[in-house]
């Protein structure tokens, strides 16, 4: 598999956070496209339900996957999703009517369309989803056609012998994807409380419940004290353009969300409010997706606006568009060699203007490419071919000088 296929990019022009596209890559669940399997099917629960597109988790409503009870250990359930596609999240969504804590101890892969293995994570060894929604962002830019989840053998009792779930969606495109600028951002927020971190709300787990955890710490942002505002803030060190921001939430007793009630809100330098959204979450809403435009701020502000509830989510996502009026942006990125994972840019820049191309893995330590970037007309085309298993990687253009 070429690794650097799937990486997504940043673009970066003096003091300007730019994004690669001026219309991000179209991400949608891919799933109720594929075709499911399964190691076994029992109770009228084949693995098509699991993939239909509908996250209605009763079971007398026709939407649920069920293995056959007694198989034990090594139960799986699989989609093929026709052809590859870089995929950007795993969301899993449990039966509701009863609590059966099926979903632990599993292993995803992701497979390439040569059936080779691009990737693999292991999940909740020592609990469960808790029967809530379950997600995880780690795989996101890995290109793959197959994703399967298969159960362990739990190392603790009592354990089930079978496995169901409502729905498994895989979110992806056949493009590469926007960048999740949010780890780059210094956080500051209401007080934590009950063991939670600040940095669980950027952590890439997606897991809805407090308890189920892949760390030590959990995968919530959760503060203290219900009876003060709550706010959770995301500052970046330049301005940027918000495409899409991404909110998931707690889910509590499997009935409904702990923070029903927020505002989200993009400000400037000087802390004055560009624009905001207000969300109101009902029962079981878990991932709110809203949709900011490009509008152009230093920070994203969230903050619970029902005082007496707290301030509890599993993660916040932000992908960019192209900065408006930048004088300098990417417009396109080819895929030259899929072997060699060789990368064409095209950009444009001002005309009779020297730049420097650069590489970064951290958004701090930034690696020259070339520094003789120019064109009397505008428009230029590089080429660069990325070192292969690096993982994600960013790219900037930066005036001479700068």
């Amino acid at each position: 598999m070429c690794q650097a296929c799937s990486k997504p990019l940043l673009v970066w022009l003096a003091s300007l956070i730019l994004f690669l596209a001026d219309a991000p890559a179209a991400v949608e669940n891919l799933a109720p496209a594929g075709i499911a399997s399964s190691s076994s099917t029992g109770f009228e629960g084949p693995p098509a339900l699991a993939n239909d597109g509908n996250r209605d988790g009763i079971y007398a409503n026709g939407s649920v996957f069920h293995s056959a009870g007694g198989t034990g250990p090594g139960e799986w359930w699989e989609v093929d999703l026709g052809a590859e596609f870089f995929i950007d999240r795993i969301l899993i969504f449990p039966r509701e009517d009863v609590q059966q804590n099926s979903v632990r101890d599993f292993t995803l892969e992701i497979f390439d369309s040569t059936d080779e293995l691009a990737w693999t994570g292991d999940f909740l060894p020592e609990t469960t989803t808790m029967d809530d929604p379950w997600g995880s962002s780690q795989m996101s830019g890995v290109r793959g056609k197959r994703v399967r989840l298969t159960v362990k053998n739990p190392n603790f009792l009592p354990a089930p012998n079978f496995l169901t779930f409502a729905e498994f969606e895989v979110w992806g495109s056949s493009d590469p994807l926007p960048v999740n600028i949010a780890p780059t951002a210094t956080l500051t927020s209401s007080t934590p409380g009950f063991g939670a971190m600040i940095d669980n709300g950027i952590d890439g787990d997606l897991a809805a419940n407090f308890f189920a955890n892949s760390e030590a710490d959990g995968p919530v942002f959760h503060d203290d004290d219900a009876a003060i505002q709550g706010f959770y803030r995301l500052t970046f060190p330049a301005d940027i353009a918000i495409g899409e921001v991404q909110f998931y939430n707690r889910i509590v007793n499997n009935v409904a969300t702990t923070t029903t009630d927020y505002t989200i809100s993009v400000l400037d330098s000087a802390d004055s409010l560009v624009t905001s959204q207000q969300v109101t979450a009902m029962a079981r809403d878990y991932d709110q997706v809203l949709d900011f435009g490009g509008a152009t701020g230093r920070s994203i502000l969230v903050e619970e606006t029902n005082i007496g509830q707290f301030l509890a989510f599993s993660e916040i996502r932000i992908l960019g568009s192209a900065a408006p009026d930048s004088g300098a942006r990417f417009t396109s990125i080819t895929i030259v060699d899929p072997e060699t994972g060789e990368l064409a840019f095209s950009a444009e820049i001002r005309p009779n203007t020297d730049y420097k191309f650069q590489r970064s893995r951290d958004l701090t330590a930034w690696i020259e490419i070339n520094d003789d970037t120019s064109s009397p007309t505008g428009s230029v085309e590089l080429m660069f071919t990325p070192a292969a298993g690096v993982g994600r990687e960013f790219y900037r253009l930066t005036e001479l000088g700068q």
